[in-house]
């Protein structure tokens, strides 16, 4: 239990109740007296801070367009990483804060992660946020609701996911019910938890992609291949990145580009990952354009086009869109 002054300076970092006044052995008047539930999420001053009224925002108009010019190229398809730097207490925990909270970010997925000094003893703590952001598993989650959320959300992505659950559910301290993870030492367990970092190796290389990086990218990309080769469902974003690696316009390859687009097609249509054989559809359809083979770019944008908008992916309906009036354009000159 804790006393109203005591509870001033932690004001933010805890969760608790009132019990009313009591009366305190030595004081004249009775004391309201706090009952101490649970540690609060926030982490740092600035979002307890937060969790009160803030001061009115003023004076970060540069800094807010440089971030929306940032959040542009990423929406592009070019990925980018900003880094905001600056004394202790000049505002930077405040201009994030603001950006991420804005108009501007509508629509996206934020996923907020971060690190402090007494969490250097938890392995991955990170991680691990990013991961509990992701899968929205909130404090009071035992572990059936964890492992309800961590299941249905990945499976829905795709069901060749699920040999990534043991060290999924391991990093967010799940028992694992699982005879083969049951069996692995702490090495195994940790090993087998890197192996499964394909999906960071392909969002590096798509990154590096977007930077025009494109032999780091085709490096990363097939590192990402090679990290989970039993899994046909990841392989084939795997081939989808390096189909986009292949055809970029500064180091054209058109029937390197051409097989690993089919390869990825083969792999995402039987097992219904309907929003990567759109990609694959568009990336055929313009690489088919461009070497000037206009009937089978005509199919392969329809086709990319008409699924784009039955799933209601409106930033991807509008670059096929985009790129269908080229092909007419294009047919218009002929």
């Amino acid at each position: 239990m804790i006393t109203p002054d005591t509870l001033a300076l932690a004001e933010g970092y805890l969760v608790v109740n009132s019990l009313g006044p009591r009366p305190i052995r030595g004081l004249p008047a009775p004391l309201e007296v706090y009952e101490i539930v649970g540690a609060a999420t926030v982490r740092s001053r600035f979002q307890a801070a937060a969790s009160r009224d803030l001061t009115r925002f003023v004076g970060r108009e540069t800094e807010l367009d440089q971030l929306q010019q940032a959040l542009g190229q990423a929406g592009a398809g070019r990925g980018q990483v900003v880094a905001v730097v600056g004394e202790p207490g000049i505002g930077k925990s405040r201009l994030y804060w603001e950006f991420t909270r804005s108009h501007r970010t509508q629509g996206w997925l934020t996923l907020e992660g971060g690190s402090v000094s007494y969490g250097k003893a938890t392995s991955y703590l990170p991680v691990v946020e990013l991961l509990r952001a992701y899968f929205q598993i909130e404090a009071g989650d035992g572990v059936r609701k964890i492992t309800e959320k961590v299941t249905g959300k990945l499976l829905s992505l795709d069901r060749t996911l699920a040999a990534v659950l043991p060290p999924l559910l391991w990093l967010l301290d799940v028992a694992v019910d699982d005879e083969a993870w049951a069996r692995l030492d702490a090495a195994q367990r940790l090993r087998q938890t890197l192996d499964h970092h394909g999906w960071g190796y392909h969002a590096l290389g798509r990154a590096c992609l977007g930077l025009g990086r494109l032999d780091e990218a085709r490096r990363l990309a097939d590192r990402a291949l090679g990290s989970l080769p039993r899994h046909p469902g990841f392989a084939a974003h795997a081939r989808h990145l390096l189909g986009d690696i292949a055809t970029h316009p500064d180091q054209f390859e058109a029937e390197r580009g051409k097989a690993h687009y089919r390869e990825a097609l083969a792999l995402a249509e039987p097992r219904g990952m309907r929003p990567l054989v759109a990609h694959c559809h568009l990336g055929l359809g313009k690489l088919s354009r461009r070497v000037g083979k206009g009937e089978q770019a005509h199919g392969h944008l329809a086709t990319g086009t008409t699924m784009y908008r039955e799933m209601d992916m409106r930033f991807w309906l509008e670059k096929a869109e985009a790129e269908m009036r080229r092909w007419h354009e294009g047919c218009g000159r002929e």
